[in-house]
């Protein structure tokens, strides 16, 4: 990764997101990345690709730690964003 792409990605999160994210195991970030994917796929099929824009850092840390306390809830999610 170059230098002007790190400081992109540095400059449109927060110190404390990168952070966390480089110390989630290799399954969290499998059920993150499966997770972002969704959403962009749904958007897309929508017709909404604008809204996966949103589906930051930020908020892809808030839905990890809701679903590291509540796994079930991650499986009626995913599970509702391929239905439709």
């Amino acid at each position: 990764m170059e230098v002007k792409e790190m400081n992109e990605i540095l400059s449109k999160n927060r110190v404390e997101d990168v952070s966390w994210l480089c110390s989630l195991s290799e399954s969290e970030l499998d059920m993150l990345v499966s997770l972002k994917l969704l959403v962009l796929q749904r958007a897309k099929v929508i017709g909404h690709e604008e809204l996966a824009n949103k589906f930051d850092l930020k908020t892809l840390r808030a839905l990890g730690i809701f679903f590291h306390f509540h796994p079930s809830a991650f499986i009626v999610y995913a599970w509702r964003l391929m239905k439709y």
